[in-house]
């Protein structure tokens, strides 16, 4: 969400309340109501070493993904 559509997303009558957010590198913006700890992020590194994975383990990538990236190769 870009950080002129979040700024009006507080006056949306029936998604006010939603969790939304921004990226602006290297840092995400979380808005909405109190209460949020703890993000999960998952993605698809083009360096795992800089992600901080070892080279020499299986890189981990959720079945769900795998079409995606199939069809982004071809």
């Amino acid at each position: 969400m870009s950080e002129q559509r979040r700024f009006f997303h507080r006056y949306v009558k029936y998604t006010k309340n939603e969790y939304t957010y921004h990226y602006e590198k290297p840092w995400i913006y979380i808005y909405g109501p109190d209460g949020l700890r703890y993000i999960r992020l998952t993605g698809v590194f083009e360096n795992p070493i800089d992600a901080g994975l070892d080279p020499d383990d299986v890189y981990p990538m959720p079945i769900n993904m795998i079409p995606t990236l199939k069809q982004l190769i071809f």
